[in-house]
């Protein structure tokens, strides 16, 4: 991970305490844990458990293999972006 230049003086430990997990159907597998790709992301990269093709005009779940402990004043909300060049 990118830290933040040495004039931003920012502790490691000021963030919240989150934690992803494989859940047992896909323990075994070479399923990514999301992370932040740099210091000051705010959220996660977050991958596919399995290759799924959606068609056009189809709505389709698309499984993580994961769940997310987070603290008690936090949410999850998932958004796909697709950059279609």
């Amino acid at each position: 991970m990118k830290t933040p230049n040495s004039y931003m003086k920012i502790p490691n430990d000021c963030r919240p305490n989150r934690e992803f997990k494989v859940i047992s159907l896909y323990e075994g597998t070479d399923i990514e844990l999301p992370k932040r790709e740099t210091y000051f992301s705010a959220g996660y990269d977050l991958r596919s458990a399995e290759t799924v093709v959606v068609g056009a005009g189809e709505t389709v779940l698309i499984p993580t293999g994961l769940k997310v402990l987070l603290p008690d004043d936090e949410f999850s909300y998932l958004s796909s972006f697709l950059f279609g060049w």
